[in-house]
């Protein structure tokens, strides 16, 4: 398995000091809304590091997957680490977080996002005719079975039980919405299957940095259907659940998961330590080093916004001393980015894959500036601590 800790820095964390530029009063909402985003981008920057770091580490990229919902705020996942699919009380861990959207495409882990959403649909159907669902133990059966059976096989097997779960309660006949979502079912993995050539064709070219193929519509449809479908998931989340799947194992690993599970925290944790509601605001965080590139971004924005701004003479001495202030602090964020290794999107051999990836860190790395220009904050200290939490 991919070893992520032994590949990141866990030693180094990065105390953030931020203060608002005005005395204005900010309300309740707008203060958890600035946490909320700043966090959620911030975990979404550190989840793109572990995927470069597995790619680079030699994992095949069709097994790395994101779930299509988000992980719930208020939970403590506190079981939640690697996931065997030997397991049925595991694969409910895996089922609960949301369906899988794989990397690059993987008839095994489609295969497991058509169970899921037929499973779940069906269980909707019954439940409202009759207050019953198929119990979910019954998920194990259908998810491993499916790696011998054909999955059509597999579909109708789940048919076949939905319509069993209604006669034990004297409903018979013919269920027009059972009927209509196995079908599309059906259809999805006869798709798959049919448009595998031409997948496998554009993949190739990607491999061999030609994107001829993409000036057809046929071609530019494929790479929206199997090839982006993973990053319009990952940006659409707030707090996107990715892992690597490991099928000659039946194991799942979550990266990032000290981000999930509360008994796993690590220095890579977000860390409030403090809001002060003093004017002007105060908020001090605790977080990892790959927070430096982001901030370091966010200053230079600010010391470009300064000079292209006249301001009166009366402000040129306060302007003066923090511009000083943040070239300071962008010097020492700089100093720290040196000495770390940074090169994990860059050392992507990929081409196709590495644009895809930078194209989403740089598009983060803005969304976690966006909070901080939005709520009138700057940094104004930061402090490196080299002891782990």
């Amino acid at each position: 398995m991919f070893e992520e800790k032994e590949s990141t820095d866990l030693n180094k964390r990065i105390e953030l000091i931020f203060r608002r530029s005005t005395e204005e009063l900010l309300s309740p909402w707008e203060i958890s809304n600035f946490i909320n985003q700043f966090s959620s981008n911030y975990y979404k920057n550190e989840l793109l590091i572990s995927i470069s770091k597995a790619i680079n580490s030699g994992i095949p990229i069709e097994n790395i997957f994101v779930l299509d919902e988000s992980f719930k705020i208020n939970t403590s996942y506190s079981k939640l680490n690697t996931i065997d699919l030997n397991e049925p009380n595991e694969i409910l861990y895996l089922y609960h977080l949301g369906k899988p959207v794989s990397l690059f495409p993987n008839r095994r882990i489609y295969s497991i996002n058509l169970i899921f959403n037929v499973f779940r649909t069906f269980n909707e159907i019954i439940y409202k005719l009759v207050h019953r669902r198929i119990s979910k133990n019954r998920l194990h059966t259908f998810i491993n079975t499916s790696i011998d059976k054909n999955i059509v096989e597999t579909l109708n097997e789940l048919k076949d039980l939905a319509y069993t779960q209604l006669r034990k309660f004297e409903i018979h006949g013919i269920n027009t919405d059972i009927e209509k979502n196995h079908a599309e079912a059906i259809t999805r993995i006869s798709n798959f299957d049919r448009e595998q050539t031409d997948v496998d064709l554009l993949q190739d070219s990607f491999f061999e940095q030609d994107y001829s193929l993409l000036k057809k519509e046929k071609y530019k449809k494929l790479e929206t259907k199997y090839f982006s479908s993973f990053f319009r998931e990952f940006n659409s989340n707030s707090r996107p659940v990715v892992g690597i799947f490991y099928p000659e194992i039946n194991k799942i690993q979550i990266l990032c998961v000290s981000h999930i599970n509360k008994t796993k925290r690590d220095s890579r944790f977000l860390d409030l330590k403090q809001f002060s509601h003093n004017s002007p605001y105060t908020v001090d965080i605790l977080v990892g080093i790959s927070i430096i590139l982001p901030l370091m971004k966010e200053i230079k924005y600010h010391l470009d916004e300064r000079k292209l701004n006249h301001q009166k003479k009366e402000l040129l001495e306060e302007k003066a001393t923090l511009e000083n202030q943040l070239t300071d602090i962008y010097a020492e964020l700089e100093a720290v980015y040196t000495e770390t290794n940074f090169s994990d999107f860059d050392n992507i051999e990929f081409e196709y894959l590495k644009t895809k990836i930078i194209e989403t860190k740089n598009n983060n790395d803005n969304k976690i500036n966006e909070p901080i220009r939005k709520y009138g904050f700057f940094l104004y200290n930061i402090n490196t601590k080299n002891d782990e939490i």
